[in-house]
């Protein structure tokens, strides 16, 4: 569920694999994330490279609001959507 919902023509983050890569690879690239993401939430670990950003300065905003964008790895934005909707199931039974 997690896979779909990642938004498209965003940057990609550190590992440089985007939405787009990550809906393309099919069933079994969504196998291969789900064998991923169990290992991840059993073995309580998250991937260091998850962790990191790259920050960019946002030159397109016309006052400057947003400043500096982080730009995260698609990847752990899927494992982080995995991890909230099981915290969710779990506090919803």
């Amino acid at each position: 569920m997690a896979i779909p919902r990642l938004k498209k023509n965003k940057a990609s983050g550190i590992d440089n694999i985007s939405a787009e890569e990550i809906q393309a690879a099919g069933s079994g690239g969504v196998e291969m994330m789900f064998k991923f993401c169990s290992k991840v939430w059993e073995e309580e670990t998250f991937p260091q490279m998850w962790k990191k950003s790259i920050k960019k300065k946002n030159e397109f905003s016309y006052d400057n609001y947003m400043g500096v964008v982080s730009l995260l790895s698609h990847c752990g934005k899927v494992m982080t959507s995995v991890i909230l909707q099981r915290k969710r199931s779990a506090k919803n039974r």
